[in-house]
């Protein structure tokens, strides 16, 4: 009976020690990835091009890559994007997945950089893998690339000017933009419209719409805070 005894005490000890080890071999394994993963958080790749300079944009987050929808990019979001992969600055940004339609979900929209970032992820966009792109909505660049333009001929035609894009939050510090309340029934509740400058009133669409957005509306109308 002794021996038993013993016996199961031994068994016993044998397995918990077996399965501490299982258990310690795992938590390393996944320390090892997360140390690994976290050397990449934030690198860039550009997807889809004809060279190495130029593509849709994808950044790497959480161990996966991820696209960059096209809302809010500009010339400034390119520069960063470029100087983050080494190139001395962009040539121009790229919208409408034009290097082809995205192969992997989206981290980052609504993308507003000051263009003095060195790394697109700090610059101010909404939460990871917030978004209310599609498919065909996916940002790029052209990186400036001494070697492509080395072997570029020159033409005679002129340069292309392109409309620059205007930018919500160049709008917002403009200190133009007007905001009411309208249709509620009291003064502190209502759709919201907007005005800029001289135009017409018009209404702002509900995607991506939360609380947020309405606590920034109610305290820029001095009302303090907002309920829902």
């Amino acid at each position: 009976a002794r021996s038993l005894i013993v016996l199961l005490l031994v068994t016993d000890c044998v397995l918990v020690l077996s399965r501490d080890a299982k258990q310690e071999k795992k938590a390393n394994l996944v320390k090892k990835f997360l140390r690994k993963h976290k050397k990449r958080e934030g690198n860039l790749r550009l997807v889809g091009g004809s060279a190495d300079h130029e593509g849709n944009v994808e950044i790497f987050h959480l161990g996966r890559w991820g696209a960059v929808c096209d809302d809010e990019w500009d010339e400034r979001e390119a520069g960063v994007v470029c100087r983050q992969l080494g190139y001395k600055q962009a040539v121009k940004p790229t919208h409408s997945s034009l290097f082809g339609q995205i192969r992997q979900k989206y981290w980052m929209d609504n993308v507003y950089c000051s263009g003095e970032e060195e790394r697109l992820d700090k610059c101010r966009f909404d939460p990871w893998s917030t978004h209310d792109c599609e498919d065909s909505e996916a940002a790029g660049v052209v990186c400036y690339s001494p070697e492509e333009v080395a072997t570029t001929t020159t033409t005679t035609e002129p340069p292309k000017t392109t409309k620059k894009r205007r930018r919500i939050q160049d709008i917002l510090n403009e200190g133009r933009l007007q905001v009411r309340l309208a249709g509620g029934r009291i003064y502190t509740e209502g759709r919201v419209e907007v005005k800029y400058g001289e135009s017409s009133w018009g209404l702002v669409c509900g995607d991506g719409w939360s609380l947020l957005e309405a606590a920034v509306v109610c305290r820029q109308l001095g009302y303090g805070y907002a309920s829902n």
